[in-house]
């Protein structure tokens, strides 16, 4: 199969995506000593900018990009086929863990094409969290790792995902797509 029978993504703004979804994740520490220091400053005056990002924005621009690239990046290793490749681009395929329902057996790795696959079937969505101290003030921040379920009630599968393996593994589909697409004549 020609890999340009089908419509060309643009892998740079995937990429981006994953550049941007990374960057959720490693600012929200700092963001959250940033909203210590507004109430410190503010009190219950105003409107703290620091701590509004944190609530209203944060998880929601975080399970955007969660799911616009696992459906793109889900494409194109339909296309490349990579699911089977234990390394992608010198990246070992393990972004995670992946834990059947209740009863069964061990953890399974979680490959990108399983990532992808549980992101975009997840009925539920936790965030792995932490706090910062400032001050003798506390704030919760997100830490680099989801784990999501199948169902509501967390009886069925659990997908853990370390979110700086699956931005590493996510770029190199990215390359290998890239590479494949204009190796291929066009």
């Amino acid at each position: 199969m020609n890999l340009h029978e089908y419509y060309r993504f643009d892998d740079i703004q995937i990429e981006k995506d994953l550049y941007h979804l990374l960057c959720c994740f490693l600012a929200s520490p700092r963001i959250s000593e940033l909203a210590i220091e507004d109430y410190e400053h503010r009190g219950n005056e105003g409107v703290h900018v620091f701590n509004m990002f944190l609530n209203a924005f944060e998880t929601q621009n975080i399970q955007e990009l969660l799911v616009s690239i696992a459906v793109r990046l889900r494409m194109i290793d339909d296309r490349l086929n990579t699911s089977h490749e234990k390394h992608i681009g010198g990246e070992i395929n393990d972004v995670g863990t992946l834990t059947k329902g209740t009863g069964k057996a061990g953890d399974k790795v979680l490959t990108i094409r399983d990532a992808c696959n549980k992101i975009i079937h997840a009925a539920l969505i936790e965030y792995n969290s932490d706090k910062v101290e400032l001050r003798g003030k506390k704030k919760g921040y997100l830490k680099t790792e989801l784990l999501l379920y199948d169902k509501g009630d967390k009886s069925g599968w659990k997908a853990k995902i370390d979110i700086i393996k699956f931005v590493k593994v996510g770029t190199q589909v990215c390359e290998l797509y890239d590479t494949r697409s204009y190796s291929n004549g066009t």
